[in-house]
């Protein structure tokens, strides 16, 4: 039987002065039932620890990766170790469109702790965006990572694929191995009406990359 493991999570809403980027209770609640029915297969039980509101203009308008404001924000607010899954909510640098967020993968965690994390597009807060991300801090590649050459998504079973879906195209096969485009994979950047599933084989690879880099056993 599956055990299950509980992901603290410590939700930063960063907002502009003037109140732009701020979020009820019940959007961030959402969210997180989102992410526990996602990833029950995986055996994982996210539960709120602490939401904090950060009201800084450069922050909410600025971040994107390495950038200096995304430096200071997260050595400002991360909380936890490994195992806690921060997520900035927040704006996003006009460079980043239309990027709806970014995540860190696990093996980095021992090399960059205050870096650790989720950002998300706060619009984006309530639908499969923080999932796919999350995939990300779980160990998981895109389903189109690498295209349709090398080891793609280092998954048997998620099928290569050229690049993201739209549109929900069913039969859709960009790529010349074995299989149509998993377009109904959380891990795909499809709408989120065509997404719905992580496969036996990302569940697999997620546990074990959890335990083994964030040590969270499931």
């Amino acid at each position: 039987m599956l055990a299950t493991a509980t992901v603290p999570v410590y939700w930063h809403t960063i907002s502009a002065a003037g109140g732009a980027g701020r979020l009820s209770g019940t959007a961030i609640d959402q969210q997180i039932t989102i992410l526990n029915h996602a990833y029950a297969p995986v055996g994982l039980k996210f539960e709120l620890a602490e939401v904090e509101d950060a009201v800084n203009t450069e922050w909410f308008y600025q971040v994107a990766p390495d950038s200096q404001e995304q430096t200071a924000m997260k050595k400002a607010l991360r909380k936890g170790g490994a195992d806690a899954l921060n997520i900035y909510s927040t704006e996003l640098s006009d460079s980043m469109r239309p990027i709806r967020g970014y995540a860190t993968y696990p093996w980095r965690y021992r090399f960059a702790e205050s870096d650790d994390g989720v950002v998300l597009r706060y619009t984006e807060t309530g639908n499969l965006t923080a999932v796919h991300e999350v995939g990300h801090w779980a160990g998981l590649y895109s389903t189109y990572e690498n295209g349709c050459s090398g080891p793609g998504d280092m998954v048997d079973d998620t099928p290569a694929q050229a690049f993201a879906s739209s549109g929900c195209p069913e039969g859709r096969d960009t790529c010349s191995q074995r299989g149509t485009d998993p377009i109904h994979n959380f891990m795909d950047g499809n709408e989120d009406t065509c997404r719905n599933q992580f496969t036996p084989g990302q569940v697999e690879r997620a546990r074990e990359v959890l335990r083994v880099f964030r040590g969270i056993a499931t």
